[in-house]
């Protein structure tokens, strides 16, 4: 079964492992640009998005287990 929900600050550690996965698909194809972010950093930014109000991080689950994230970012003109 697939679930979603919404992320909480709670789950900054499992975005940072996440994000650490998507972080080695840009390094591998553009090592000149792209460094292994540390997690303590990664959750630095996580937590700062968080407290700006206009961002949310959304949790896919399949069978109970964590399997994908989403940032949503809402930008008003």
């Amino acid at each position: 079964m697939i679930s979603i929900r919404r992320g909480i600050t709670g789950d900054l550690p499992l975005l940072a492992r996440f994000n650490g996965t998507v972080q080695a698909i840009h390094r591998n194809a553009e090592p000149d640009l792209y460094r292994d972010p540390k997690p303590e950093s990664v959750i630095s930014v996580l937590q700062s998005w968080f407290e700006q109000g206009n961002v949310e991080f959304w949790i896919a689950s399949l069978d109970h287990k964590p399997a994908g994230y989403m940032v949503l970012m809402v930008h008003e003109r």
